[in-house]
């Protein structure tokens, strides 16, 4: 499993350029006094993964990464969504857009003050 988790894990730094791989499964960027992160959660049946957005305050003593304002890939049941490992390859990308368009903070480019105006 180390094998596939490590590629899964590539395989999201490099749709998400900018980020880096912090641990397997987690990959952040600072943003001045925040991270902000991908997490990718395994399922309780550690057959696959939900891609999470969240960001990080780094003003806080916290002993870990929190995911706060955590939002995990919804289906459009807003249930969340999956990405099983036997399937990633295939899934992975679809999976990365669509987190990419329900982050409330940009994934593609850091996020600016002028965003807090629109």
């Amino acid at each position: 499993m180390g094998a596939v988790v490590r590629r899964v894990t590539s395989d999201w730094a490099a749709t998400l350029p900018g980020f880096g791989v912090l641990r397997s499964l987690h990959l952040v960027r600072r943003i001045g006094p925040v991270l902000q992160g991908v997490c990718l959660d395994r399922s309780t049946s550690g057959d696959g993964y939900f891609p999470t957005a969240h960001v990080h305050a780094l003003t806080r003593e916290f002993p870990v990464i929190s995911l706060t304002l955590g939002h995990r890939l919804e289906r459009p049941s807003a249930q969340p969504e999956t990405v099983l490992f036997i399937r990633h390859e295939g899934e992975f990308r679809r999976a990365a857009d669509a987190l990419k368009a329900q982050s409330r903070l940009s994934l593609d480019a850091p996020p600016s003050l002028e965003d807090r105006q629109q």
